[in-house]
């Protein structure tokens, strides 16, 4: 889904995002959600590791 635009805040992606921020879900979910500039510049510098990129602008 590159480049798709996400205009609902109820999407189904934008609320697996959100529930990242309990660790209850980073935990259930072997994930984690990268915020500001440096965390997703690192994140991005390892293979494999990024699943999803949302921005706002």
């Amino acid at each position: 889904m590159a480049g798709s635009e996400l205009t609902n805040i109820k999407s189904p992606r934008v609320k697996a995002a959100r529930r990242l921020t309990k660790r209850a879900f980073r935990d259930r979910d072997r994930a984690f959600l990268a915020e500001g500039p440096q965390a997703v510049r690192e994140a991005l510098a390892l293979d494999g590791v990024v699943t999803e990129v949302f921005t706002t602008a």
